[in-house]
């Protein structure tokens, strides 16, 4: 496929097709899958392309990427607020820019979205190609792509945005700090020699690769400048990795280097037993030569690829045991903003103001999403300054008016428009589609329904879901997520947040471990909170009880969990 597809870039515009090719190439040697790197090809032309080029890129990618379509259009919308062409962003960039990162953050919705247009970027900074401008470039590079690739352990690519960053912002402090690297890497490079020597004489595997590492200038340029460290305070310039075969040879390696050397037992760091939040394992201790000190990383072979390119290293060894880890940094994602991971598009008021929708959203939504007030009195709305049917689908960068009517009210169809919980809840209480609660008892009405009243365990819906109330033929009322009742077609009514909060707030979670629960269910109690504990040692699995307002929490709460060695399985019942 990659060399048809090359083919038929070629025909659109052979200069952009070589960035294509230097991008793919680049996904290919980090590992990321075919997919992947087949949609890094398409980059170049989705920031430089013509009108018509971008046009035809799109038609391309619905003959061999037809799943990737939406993806495509997320790239171009991204590519587009950077290139600041759009009066209403321009005008938003220079107003507050940090608006406009955030909006980045919230428009890279899916991984390898995230991880196309940082290959990308780096091939823009490889060939000295800054669009729109230098100024403008830097500053998306270091307020959005530096984080980005720190949140996915890509250190590669973060040291390269790093150096670009530093090199452009701090030029002066920057020579210094390359004239500093380059006294300690000239002072121990030999020493490296003669290390690597000695230590092939203990080699017992063949497989075992042994290398020096050389501390990047934008890593020490952090550590002298923003952490205001002192420079021979720094005892890892010189790094020598051992990479072998298992985690018993990576200690083994260690009883050897303290039978080489004169280790500082202080300096020790276990992050094999103790990893990193990120998911990083080593083995880390100084050494003291007549040259300095000396640091030493011993890993596996699997250790030594997440280290080096950290979410793609899953990828390229697709084992169950890295998916922790993966799922721990899209809970980063979703801590550092809670839209990642979701589909949303962003729009404009008339004061230029961004509000950011739920893709497929209307003008119902819109109005709903400014003020309740105006949702509820809507009467027509203004589309890029054309009147527009109320359920129009709205997209990224349209302008947005609306007009209200006091006598108006929101019709019942509207809950078939609109798609935000928010307008979809407020439509529901203003037209009393339910109630849960009445004039003369609000406390009690919910607790009287408690006996009529299941959560489906199909879906198992979180409070912050979007929830209806299903009646089955035993006229039991059942709560389900409305994505699942709307699928069975089957007719719901909307559950308030009372009702939710009283029947969905309380999770019942399964712990399957390697260990019997009567041994580690102490340690657990100090640090988790669980309720009615349900303890099976015939089985190894842990049931317990416990609040959890959002699917968010539960994501953080089996990461958590599952970063103990003992848990091999965190399940929500």
């Amino acid at each position: 496929m990659y060399e048809q597809i090359i083919k038929d870039l070629k025909k659109i515009n052979p200069d952009l097709t070589l960035k294509s090719i230097d991008v793919y190439s680049r996904n290919i040697r980090i590992g990321f899958p075919e997919e992947i790197s087949l949609l890094g090809l398409f980059t170049p032309f989705l920031d430089c392309g013509t009108k018509e080029e971008k046009q035809k890129i799109k038609e391309l990618i619905k003959k061999y990427l037809k799943d990737s379509l939406e993806k495509i259009e997320d790239i171009d919308a991204i590519f587009d607020i950077e290139c600041l062409k759009n009066e209403n962003i321009t005008y938003a960039y220079k107003k507050n820019p940090q608006k406009i990162y955030d909006l980045i953050f919230t428009k890279t919705t899916l991984i390898d979205v995230a991880l196309a247009i940082m290959s990308y970027k780096i091939t823009q900074i490889n060939a000295n190609d800054f669009y729109p401008d230098l100024n403008t470039f830097l500053q998306f590079i270091e307020n959005c792509y530096c984080t980005m690739s720190q949140i996915f352990s890509l250190h590669n690519y973060t040291n390269l945005f790093d150096d670009f960053v530093i090199t452009h912002k701090y030029p002066e402090n920057y020579k210094k700090v390359l004239q500093i690297t380059k006294d300690n890497l000239t002072r121990n490079k030999k020493e490296i020699e003669e290390i690597i020597s000695e230590l092939k004489k203990h080699q017992k595997h063949h497989n075992e690769i042994f290398k020096g590492r050389l501390k990047s200038a934008a890593s020490v340029f952090k550590k002298i400048y923003i952490r205001n460290e002192n420079p021979e305070d720094i005892l890892d310039f010189v790094a020598i990795r051992i990479i072998t075969t298992n985690i018993a040879d990576c200690y083994s390696w260690l009883g050897i280097i303290y039978d080489l050397y004169n280790p500082r037992l202080s300096k020790f760091k276990d992050y094999i037993e103790h990893p990193k939040p990120n998911g990083y394992k080593s083995l880390h201790i100084v050494i003291d030569t007549n040259h300095g000190p000396v640091e030493f990383q011993i890993r596996t072979h699997n250790m030594n690829t997440f280290a080096e390119f950290g979410v793609a290293a899953h990828w390229k060894y697709k084992t169950k045991s890295n998916n922790k880890s993966l799922d721990k940094i899209k809970t980063d994602l979703n801590t550092l903003d809670p839209n990642f991971g979701q589909g949303y598009i962003f729009v404009f008021t008339p004061k230029r103001d961004i509000v950011l929708l739920d893709k497929e959203s209307c003008a119902i939504d819109f109005a709903y999403a400014i003020h309740t007030d105006l949702g509820d009195h809507l009467e027509h709305a203004e589309i890029n300054n054309i009147i527009q049917p109320l359920e129009t689908k709205l997209k990224d960068n349209d302008l947005i008016k609306v007009y209200t009517d006091i006598k108006k009210g929101p019709a019942r169809k509207w809950l078939d428009y609109c798609v935000t919980r928010k307008a979809k809840e407020k439509i529901a209480q203003t037209l009393k589609i339910i109630r849960t609660d009445n004039k003369n008892n609000k406390n009690n009405s919910v607790l009287q329904l408690s006996d009529k009243i299941q959560v489906a365990q199909c879906c198992n819906p979180f409070c912050d879901d979007e929830v209806g109330i299903y009646k089955n033929t035993k006229r039991k009322l059942i709560l389900h997520k409305t994505a699942c009742l709307d699928k069975n077609n089957l007719k719901y009514s909307y559950a308030s947040d009372q009702l939710k909060n009283k029947f969905l707030l309380n999770k019942t979670i399964k712990i399957i471990t390697n260990q019997k629960p009567s041994i580690i269910i102490e340690y657990l109690k100090t640090k988790f909170d669980l309720n009615d504990i349900e303890l099976n040692d015939k089985n190894n699995t842990i049931v317990f009880n416990t609040n959890l307002q959002t699917k968010e929490s539960f994501t953080k709460l089996k990461n958590n969990l599952q970063c103990e060695d003992f848990v091999d399985n965190v399940e929500l019942i």
